[in-house]
């Protein structure tokens, strides 16, 4: 199923490209893994929200304890990387 989904998802991103009906845009609800909905708000914010990550939590104490495979500062499957933090 999860193959099946990855190719149905390609295939839409394909199309709706080739119409010019596709949005920069991805809801951070709504991607799948291999999408980085983050880097849809724009380079220039995109940065932004590394700079402030970097300033409010130098640490990555956030990042480690966020659930989800889409955080700030990782590419997609890059999550599988990082250290658990038990609590």
């Amino acid at each position: 199923m999860r193959n099946f989904l990855e190719r149905m998802l390609l295939r839409t991103e394909d199309i709706a490209r080739k119409r010019g009906t596709d949005h920069p845009f991805i809801f951070l609800n709504h991607c799948y893994e291999h999408q980085n909905p983050l880097r849809s708000y724009g380079e220039l914010n995109y940065r932004r929200l590394h700079k402030v990550r970097k300033s409010v939590d130098p640490d990555g104490v956030f990042q480690t304890l966020q659930r989800g495979i889409h955080r700030l500062g990782l590419e997609p499957g890059e999550v599988n990387k990082m250290e658990k933090i038990e609590l």
